[in-house]
């Protein structure tokens, strides 16, 4: 059965995460080369001097972001288990374009065993920066600083600042269920079951966290971003 889970979380340096880190788990990279589930990655929309190693992205925000700074932002999704490899890759590549264009990013699709039935239980990592490239090039150091408004090409890439609002996160979710519906067979909603008017009590998401037992978490997800149950639409 079809279900929708959308999340938005953040990463900063002042709860101790590490945009390279992150990179690192969800690419199965480095200490999680070992984990068998990785079913598909890529990055994008990278400055000149991180497009061979988008890895240099994560370490510079890591380095150079200020001490209370956003290092990351994730989006984690469920994806359809019914359709194939190539086309969870086009849904997941068509959300980004459209949610997405400008802002550096790394995502990875997973696809561990679900605990419960030990079917597929394919979802999608999504991490990217919320500062949005401006076509001015900027060298490491300076990408991550403080934007100039009134002199743009003398201050660091500026920051989507819609990223902070509560309104953003429903868009986001919203256009996840379209993205989610035009290639699952069966239909999702991002509204609760009580807003669709449906009695029953909802599934519950396991996750990554009840796949992988050990993944690391340092994002904080932000307040109203993510239900913590799965809504199938009727």
């Amino acid at each position: 059965m079809a279900t929708y889970h959308c999340s938005v979380k953040h990463g900063s340096k002042g709860n101790g995460a590490s945009s390279a880190a992150k990179a690192d788990y969800i690419c199965r990279e480095g200490k999680y080369a070992d984990k068998p589930d990785l079913e598909y990655k890529e990055s994008g929309n990278m400055p000149e001097w991180a497009q061979a190693s988008p890895r240099v992205f994560w370490h510079a925000g890591d380095q150079c972001e200020r001490a209370n700074g956003r290092v990351y932002t994730e989006i984690e999704t469920a994806l359809p288990r019914e359709i194939s490899p190539d086309h969870r890759r086009e849904l997941v590549q068509n959300f980004i374009r459209e949610q997405l264009s400008g802002h550096p990013y790394t995502v990875a699709i997973h696809n561990p065993k679900a605990t419960l039935d030990g079917g597929d239980q394919p979802h999608a990592h999504i991490i990217f920066s919320e500062r949005k490239l401006d076509g001015i090039e900027r060298n490491q150091e300076q990408f991550f600083k403080r934007a100039n408004a009134k002199e743009p090409e003398k201050g660091g890439t500026a920051k989507d600042r819609t990223w902070n609002e509560r309104e953003k996160v429903q868009q986001i979710r919203e256009a996840w269920e379209g993205h989610y519906n035009r290639y699952s067979p069966e239909r999702v909603s991002c509204r609760s079951l009580r807003e669709q008017g449906i009695g029953r009590e909802p599934e519950r998401h396991l996750g990554p966290k009840m796949a992988r037992p050990e993944a690391p978490e340092a994002g904080k997800v932000m307040e109203g971003s993510s239900q913590k149950t799965e809504n199938k639409a009727r």
